[in-house]
């Protein structure tokens, strides 16, 4: 159960990091708010529709399916990076050290 709560807090915090670096707020400029990576999940703009009388459109989206996506693109993330750490963590314990490869130069010589 510990491992489970870990793994969905990992894949939680991937999920916020990819959807923070996503965060495009263009209101000033062009009146678009977004965010979601590799998917727009939510898209809010606002328009002036109408100089003269100081009309604002505005529409917002939430997609499910995107959310869905992304939340799986994260778990990918998330499980290719502990296998990346593993790989490392493995290849550092079989290299040998440098002072054991030292010591192996020095025996060959003699």
């Amino acid at each position: 159960m510990k491992k489970i709560f870990i793994n969905t807090l990992y894949i939680t915090t991937a999920f916020i990091v990819l959807c923070a670096l996503s965060y495009h707020n263009d209101t000033d400029v062009d009146g678009n708010l977004s965010f979601g990576f590799p998917f727009e999940i939510y898209n809010k703009a606002v328009r002036v529709i109408s100089i003269d009388t100081h009309e604002i459109g505005e529409s917002s989206n939430f997609n499910v399916s995107n959310l869905i996506a992304d939340i799986i693109f994260a778990t990918i993330i998330t499980v290719l990076l502990f296998y990346f750490r593993n790989w490392l963590k493995r290849k550092k314990q079989n290299e040998p050290s440098f002072k054991s490869r030292q010591v192996e130069c020095i025996e060959n010589t003699f």
